[in-house]
């Protein structure tokens, strides 16, 4: 009798000594699957649905002339545009750029912006500044999945003038939020 417990002992000894880490392997497994199953894609392209889920918002960038006139115009219309992204709730993920790096993720679009002069578009800018020129924001939007430009486009500050431009960044950076997501959105 006592051989036979002996026995038993041992086969339930090398029993939990093969299952256990087939059980643990299998969860591993399984662990892993589903995580791999997260980052990676569901479609072939991401693109076909016209759909973007995050938003890379790089640094606004102003020429000379309107950084000369408005030294925190860039700035604060890169804040206002990025809350206002947020407050829409067009984009699930939106992200601040910290280097000018390109970032290749599918269904990302980069955004860059330039705010300038409508006159120095046209080219027939004369040097004396008059106050009342238009400030335009170059918009350009970027799928991050290629690389390439899908659009550009001057959004016109209506009725923002460079005069009032200090008291009033954000109602250009909400027209560019909005704007960003208008194009988005038909794509």
């Amino acid at each position: 009798m006592k051989k036979r417990s002996r026995t038993l002992k041992n086969n339930y000894k090398n029993l939990f000594r093969c299952v256990i880490p087939a059980l643990l392997c299998i969860c591993l497994l399984w662990a892993a699957g589903c995580t791999v199953r997260q980052i990676l894609p569901t479609g072939a392209d991401d693109r076909t649905t016209g759909a973007f889920q995050k938003a890379v918002i790089h640094k606004f960038d102003a020429d000379r002339d309107v950084d000369e006139a408005f030294p925190s115009a860039a700035t604060l219309c890169e804040n206002a545009a990025f809350e206002e992204l947020l407050q829409i709730g067009f984009f699930p993920m939106i992200v601040k750029a910290s280097s000018p790096a390109s970032v290749r993720e599918p269904a990302t679009v980069i955004v860059k912006v330039r705010l300038t002069y409508r006159d120095a578009i046209s080219h027939s800018r004369t040097k004396a500044k008059t106050g009342t020129q238009n400030i335009v924001a170059e918009v350009r939007l970027i799928d991050a999945a290629n690389g390439k430009a899908f659009h550009s486009e001057f959004v016109p500050a209506r009725g923002v003038r460079s005069s009032s431009l200090p008291g009033n960044p954000a109602e250009l950076g909400k027209m560019i939020a909005r704007h960003i997501c208008q194009v988005v959105q038909n794509q």
